[in-house]
């Protein structure tokens, strides 16, 4: 069956949390028993609150009623720069293939779809946190190291 592609939408909250929550554990190797419950309950309200009001658009790559892979981008306002005139930031984030699907374009499909959906919203700048699995892939598609950007967790 061939890989579909749709716009995520609120009805899709559920799904888009259980996707999250298997890149996650895969990420970070952690068993089933990982109590990722506080992760759950924001992503939900984030989910919810997001996708309503058009801050956060996700894609799914479908395989009949399969969810397979996933993608989202968070619009984020922030005040212009030389760099960003628009000021429009976009973060791509949750970029996640099944392992059974990989190497086979997903990813790749929906990183066209968000960052096509960053155009047209007008962000000047699209940043992403890479893998290490996922690096190539961005760097493929123009992605590379900012030196100028720092953070810190609070």
């Amino acid at each position: 069956m061939a890989i579909t592609y749709r716009r995520g939408t609120l009805e899709d909250v559920e799904l888009l949390i259980r996707l999250r929550e298997q890149g996650v554990r895969e990420m970070n190797n952690l068993d089933e028993t990982a109590d990722l419950s506080r992760l759950e309950r924001e992503n939900r309200r984030y989910y919810r609150r997001a996708l309503a009001d058009g801050s956060y658009v996700t894609f799914l790559a479908m395989d009949g009623q399969r969810a397979v892979g996933v993608g989202g981008v968070c619009l984020s306002q922030m005040s212009p720069i030389s760099a960003n005139p628009t000021g429009l930031t976009a973060l791509l984030i949750s970029i996640y293939t099944h392992p059974d699907y990989r190497r086979r374009g997903i990813g790749q499909a929906l990183i066209d779809r968000l960052l096509q959906a960053a155009r047209e919203a007008g962000a000047g700048l699209v940043l992403l946190e890479s893998t290490p699995i996922g690096r190539p892939l961005y760097e493929k598609n123009g992605f590379r190291p900012l030196s100028t950007y720092m953070g810190r967790q609070l």
